[in-house]
């Protein structure tokens, strides 16, 4: 899945795409990159814009994800950190710790 936006506050399109296992190249002006985007595990992130940029990352990302199972899994896993069980026991924890 490609996000090539060049402003996108969340970018919930990238959670789906995980959840089903699905790779993402985002651009870097993408709010879910730092949490979700990890390089090589569930995407790849290029600066918007950058078009040559955005080429040589699919090119990288086709290579990278060959393994269609195993990317799958490494997506998923990723993901789950950002299920609603997850969520509450980060919100409790951050409450506690407050």
């Amino acid at each position: 899945m490609v996000l090539p936006s060049y402003s996108e506050p969340r970018g919930l399109v990238v959670n789906e795409a995980l959840a089903n296992g699905c790779p993402t190249v985002v651009s870097e002006s993408c709010g879910c990159v730092p949490e979700l985007v990890i390089d090589g595990v569930s995407g790849y992130a290029f600066t918007a814009g950058d078009v040559a940029g955005l080429q040589r990352t699919m090119l990288k990302a086709m290579e990278a994800f060959a393994d269609a199972g195993g990317t799958a899994r490494r997506c998923m896993d990723v993901i789950r950190r950002f299920d609603p069980p997850s969520a509450q026991r980060r919100i409790l924890h951050a409450v506690v710790r407050s």
